[in-house]
């Protein structure tokens, strides 16, 4: 949540950062701080109190939820950051001949 937070702060103190690529990653660091603010108030109950207060097919829920959508945001993430522009940078400058 630092990093994430770090970089949105980049981009916040200095606009003239922001294109459209650096648009779509600020997009993308939103979405991971919100997957780590948003389940953590549940988490910490759960571990003070050693006890989940929802009930058990909450915690069967929030447990397949988060493990989905933490690993599918991880995929997504370094697909869209990493692999797209290695690939749109390759066939930009790829020789035709």
């Amino acid at each position: 949540m630092l990093t994430n937070g770090s970089v949105l702060y980049l981009f916040i103190c200095e606009p003239s950062l922001i294109t459209p690529s650096t648009a779509y990653a600020i997009n993308l660091f939103i979405a991971n701080l919100m997957t780590g603010v948003i389940p953590y108030p549940f988490k910490l109950f759960s571990q003070v109190y050693s006890t989940w207060w929802i009930g058990e097919v909450s915690c069967t829920m929030e447990q397949y939820t988060d493990y989905i959508f933490s690993g599918g945001l991880a995929m997504w993430q370094h697909l869209n950051i990493c692999v797209v522009p290695t690939i749109v940078i390759n066939a930009l400058y790829r020789d035709p001949g």
